[in-house]
């Protein structure tokens, strides 16, 4: 995967998004199934073009990845409840 990270997201048909937010355990169980949804439709989309000629198709990665996490600079700027 080192060969993958060293993209800049740059390109014309690359993508780097992040999201955040402050979740409740309800929400944060929610984001797996989600995340095994998204990560099946690659392997969709691979099957239906099993009958596609080689030079029409181009290897393509999706990387999800998830972790409760806070960002350093936001500890400071929290309130006490």
């Amino acid at each position: 995967m080192p060969d993958f990270m060293e993209s800049r997201f740059d390109g014309a048909e690359e993508t780097l998004d992040f999201s955040h937010g402050m979740l409740t355990k309800a929400g944060y169980a929610q984001l797996p199934a989600e995340l095994r949804r998204l990560r099946a439709k690659p392997a969709t989309l691979h099957d239906e073009a099993a009958d596609a000629p080689l030079a029409e198709k181009r290897g393509t990665a999706l990387l999800l990845a998830m972790r409760l996490w806070e960002p350093d600079v936001f500890r400071p700027l929290r309130r006490v409840a």
